[in-house]
């Protein structure tokens, strides 16, 4: 034991609630870091993929006329299911909140 490690312990009397809890949150760290070490490894290996992905779904996107596009998007409507209504609403709610403002400084 470091000197830090016992002088703080010795501040915590045996036994006590504290220390309980103190071993309690060493046990739940220990748990969250075993889940949490391989759901990092997935995403440092899935993130250059979706990356790309996204790249590729972006520059065949831009590639679509116009009318093709606002066909698509209207089959997603109409095929989105019971959530058809919300999300017209919130493109809708962009729309009006200055949604061209946002593409403006975005694209800058």
């Amino acid at each position: 034991m470091s000197s830090a490690t016992s002088r703080s312990s010795s501040f915590i009397p045996p036994g006590s609630k504290r220390e309980k809890a103190a071993k309690n949150m060493t046990a739940a760290a220990k748990a969250i870091q075993a889940i949490a070490r391989p759901l990092m490894a997935i995403l440092v290996w899935m993130l250059p993929l979706v990356i790309s992905y996204c790249r590729f779904l972006h520059t065949t996107w831009k590639k679509i006329p116009y009318d093709a596009s606002t066909f698509l998007i209207g089959v997603v409507f109409c095929f989105f299911g019971g959530l058809y209504p919300t999300v017209f609403a919130a493109i809708q709610a962009a729309k009006h909140s200055g949604v061209t403002t946002v593409r403006k400084a975005v694209s800058a």
